[in-house]
């Protein structure tokens, strides 16, 4: 693929020096890439990465933060003076995360791509339509047994986010990185929201409910229809709006993440409440089915022995350890005969 480099009419073309010309990643250790400065006025860089395979370390950038759902996305900004050479480096060695959890990458190559556009400093500086741009793939140098692995993660990631996106779910691609969405139509009446963070944070929420009415195995979705599948969320979706509406209403905007965390310890509280009361219901028709006790003694004789009093014993205090009486089930047995076994438990050494 080759290099794109995007000019505006008010912009002037795209003057860095970029090295290595190619941007050839070795299957181990590190690349190191170059953006020189020739010109006589301090330019503002701004750095898009995204990769499955590789993450990016910035050296100098004054400025730097992750963006958008992807686990490598990250976009970086720098000031760079005249004849100055900003670096950074990109491999896989510096990885940081489990790839299979990497399920939001939304490009066609594992390798991803490095873009950068710049700008000459000014007090007012324009949107990103008039920045001088250009576009580098990224290229695995040669194709290791592990990189071949990272092929199988990936191929198995793409098959999921084409079940993800029967299911509603939108990916799309932009300068902040890429954007998870549900499909506009169901977002009922979020047109006419006047607050954008109102319709925002509606959108959020939707997005979480649908996520969580997802199936865990997304190959149930293999065999179903399309109108199965939007059945089956339908389904789902309006049981967890009938439990939002028998749980108490919270103050404050509405937040997805505290609403679902609500709906499943709602749920765990349901159970247990269901379980105590079958629990109950299972003792109280065990206690119907046993026969009524008498409250009369069987004998009557053992009930006039139980109430007698014991004697009192006149001896000094220090002959009731000596003549303690031993337990019915060695006393009453003949023939046993006694042992003076220490107890490891009392014994002072």
């Amino acid at each position: 693929m080759a290099s794109k480099v995007k000019e505006c009419k008010d912009s002037a073309p795209f003057a860095l020096e970029i090295s290595p010309h190619r941007l050839e990643v070795p299957p181990d250790g590190l690349l190191e890439v170059n953006i020189k400065n020739p010109t006589e006025d301090h330019q503002i860089i701004r750095i898009y990465f995204d990769s499955f395979y590789f993450l990016i370390n910035f050296k100098n950038a004054s400025d730097s933060m992750k963006i958008g759902e992807s686990k490598a996305a990250i976009t970086a900004s720098h000031v760079l003076e005249p004849g100055k050479i900003c670096s950074f480096t990109i491999g896989y060695d510096s990885s940081q995360f489990n790839p299979a959890d990497n399920i939001y990458y939304n490009y066609l190559s594992p390798e991803g791509f490095l873009k950068i556009r710049h700008h000459r400093k000014s007090e007012n500086m324009p949107d990103n339509s008039k920045w001088s741009e250009r576009e580098e793939p990224l290229v695995l140098k040669e194709k290791t047994e592990k990189y071949k692995k990272l092929d199988e993660i990936f191929a198995n990631i793409q098959k999921n986010q084409q079940r993800r996106a029967r299911f509603g779910e939108i990916l799309t691609n932009t300068d902040s990185g890429t954007q998870c969405d549900f499909v506009p139509e169901e977002f009922a009446g979020s047109s006419s929201f006047s607050d954008p963070d109102e319709k925002r944070r509606y959108r959020e929420f939707f997005r979480a409910v649908c996520e969580k009415c997802m199936p865990k195995n997304l190959e149930e979705l293999d065999s179903m229809t399309d109108l199965e599948i939007i059945e089956m969320k339908c389904k789902r979706v309006k049981e967890l709006d009938e439990k939002r509406k028998v749980m108490p209403k919270e103050k404050g905007p509405m937040n997805a993440a505290i609403f679902l965390s609500t709906v499943g310890s709602w749920e765990e509280k349901e159970k247990k409440s269901q379980k105590i009361s079958e629990s109950k219901n299972s003792n109280e028709f065990k206690k119907s089915q046993k026969p009524e006790e008498s409250t009369k003694p069987k004998n009557p004789e053992l009930s006039k022995k139980s109430q007698v009093k014991p004697v009192v014993s006149q001896k000094p205090e220090l002959d009731k350890a000596t003549e303690a009486p031993q337990p019915k089930s060695i006393a009453q047995k003949p023939g046993v005969e006694k042992k003076n076994k220490k107890n490891p438990c009392c014994s002072i050494s």
